[in-house]
């Protein structure tokens, strides 16, 4: 996005964007410590122009800006969200592990499922 057109974006997508800058990066959407529950509410970035350098995710190709949060809800039961601001702004994905991670799931915003972005596969 041309930053031309940054005011346009309302004040909860400015946070969301703004988180990225301190959040710290990951490489792998479904690394969390799910026994000792330490990364329990931890945000953290994944921001890169090449997707395929982040593990266990959904979009396969090309840039991508989100949030990640994780929350261990007690041992060996997790959920990690993901924020999505790029390519599929204002869409929050899901994946819940209850002894295996059930799969990436579209909990709210739209976005065409057909998209070429999308590593079907990993979307249940």
């Amino acid at each position: 996005m041309h930053m031309k057109y940054y005011h346009f974006l309302n004040k909860n997508f400015k946070d969301v964007l703004g988180l990225h800058q301190f959040a710290p990066l990951t490489t792998n959407a479904l690394q969390i410590n799910k026994d000792t529950g330490e990364t329990n509410g931890k945000i953290e970035a994944i921001r890169t122009p090449d997707v395929s350098t982040i593990d266990n995710f959904f979009v396969k190709s090309g840039v991508v800006v989100a949030l990640k949060r994780q929350y261990v809800i007690s041992q060996g039961h997790a959920i990690v969200d993901i924020d999505m601001v790029y390519p599929f702004p204002y869409t929050k994905w899901r994946n819940v592990f209850n002894q295996t991670w059930s799969g990436w799931k579209l909990i709210s915003g739209e976005v065409d499922m057909n998209s070429s972005l999308l590593d079907k596969s990993k979307i249940i």
